[in-house]
């Protein structure tokens, strides 16, 4: 608690207290006075930060969420890993919902690198997501929908998406999220002017809920967090990943991995925990 700034106004208040309870003897000789005042000093409390720092979970290892101190992650499903881990959000696939219940109220990611298709997204059309997206508000009217979840690379599709939404009278998504890998042609100055336009374009709070360089290279994992953690409207980030299996389809390149074979992190890991530890 910090009560910094606050003893100079006790004072006062004590002083006022006084002043106004103590009766003084008149001419007159007037009875004191019982008149008081009751002085509430307000509680003052540090409130938690919201989650910002969180993980895309590639392999469910419960021990390096807290190894990399992350307040949220996600698993690319509706289900989480284990009750006891850390604020989870499901994931809408490919847009269509299997367990969630009709009253679900929190957070819901929407889409997986709809741009791309197996076995690296889901694969729709812009026509076809704006239907998915318009069925899941009727399904899920209480819910929070973080739509987009596409490629930086990916300006032509969110741009149909959008030009879909608006022929159909839809609303535009209060929350997106979206992919950020620097690549061999894509630095992290490129990434950043390929946000700050779906931004421009789409309006709304950002998630970032894929980045990392698969190269390792970590001031290029620096040179975008630190940009992201700039940004007033990119709410949550979540680093790819934990471990990645070298056999998965999906794979990309190594660099990404924040934690080693060994249970020990990585330097691009002890950055990003370091950096989740000091936003708690």
């Amino acid at each position: 608690m910090k009560t910094k700034g606050f003893a100079p106004v006790l004072l006062g208040l004590l002083l006022l207290h006084w002043c106004f309870s103590s009766g003084s003897v008149t001419a007159q000789s007037e009875p004191p006075s019982t008149d008081h005042f009751t002085v509430f000093l307000p509680l003052v409390t540090r409130a938690s930060p919201p989650p910002y720092f969180g993980l895309a979970l590639a392999v469910p290892e419960a021990d390096d969420l807290r190894l990399l101190d992350v307040t949220w992650y996600y698993n690319w499903s509706e289900q989480p890993m284990t009750a006891s881990t850390p604020a989870f959000v499901p994931m809408a696939y490919d847009g269509k919902i299997r367990h969630l219940p009709p009253d679900f109220e929190g957070y819901l990611l929407v889409f997986n690198e709809p741009n791309l298709g197996a076995p690296n997204g889901c694969g729709l059309s812009p026509a076809e997501a704006a239907r998915r997206y318009a069925s899941l508000r009727q399904e899920l009217p209480h819910a929070r929908l973080v739509v987009g979840g596409w490629s930086v690379f990916a300006s032509d599709w969110i741009g149909n998406f959008i030009r879909e939404l608006r022929d159909n009278n839809l609303p535009l998504p209060e929350y997106w999220h979206v992919h950020a890998y620097t690549e061999a042609w894509i630095t992290p100055r490129v990434a950043q002017d390929f946000l700050t336009s779906y931004h421009n374009l789409t309006g709304g709070t950002y998630w970032v809920t894929e980045y990392g360089s698969p190269a390792g290279n970590l001031e290029d994992f620096r040179s975008m967090t630190s940009w992201f953690l700039s940004q007033t409207w990119i709410e949550r980030v979540a680093a790819y990943t934990n471990r990645q299996p070298v056999d998965a389809p999906w794979a990309i390149g190594p660099g990404v991995e924040l934690v080693k074979e060994n249970a020990t992190l990585t330097p691009i890991g002890a950055y990003y925990a370091q950096l989740a530890r000091q936003k708690k």
